[in-house]
């Protein structure tokens, strides 16, 4: 009587596991660009999520004058957004997995950064 009870209920929760959807959250990132050795970079430089996952993004550059405004750029995504020294979120949703560059597409050499979504 037991073995039947557990194996029932050993399949029902192998079941559950199969048909149940992956869990997804939102991330919240705090994106800086910041200039370093005369180099501008995105900080953090790696964004980790998961597959369904909604990503948010806040950007700010703390750099002055004429080096504050950048492009941040996820082109598989289709994000491009302007980003001066006053905060701009921007939200989107991570559908697939891989690793994904995030640029500037004002300065293309400028702040290599990227997105990985895990499956």
């Amino acid at each position: 009587m037991k073995t039947k009870w557990s194996s029932a209920f050993l399949r029902s929760l192998a079941f559950l596991f199969l048909v149940t959807p992956a869990f997804s959250a939102e991330r919240t990132f705090r994106l800086l660009t910041v200039e370093i050795n005369g180099t501008k970079f995105w900080l953090p430089s790696t964004l980790v999520v998961q597959k369904g996952d909604t990503v948010k993004i806040e950007a700010v550059t703390k750099l002055e004058g004429a080096s504050a405004i950048h492009g941040l750029s996820i082109p598989e995504m289709k994000i491009q957004e302007v980003v001066d020294n006053k905060s701009r979120v921007f939200t989107f949703k991570a559908d697939r997995a891989g690793v994904f560059p995030i640029t500037c597409h004002l300065h293309p050499p400028h702040i290599p950064s990227q997105l990985v979504v895990l499956e």
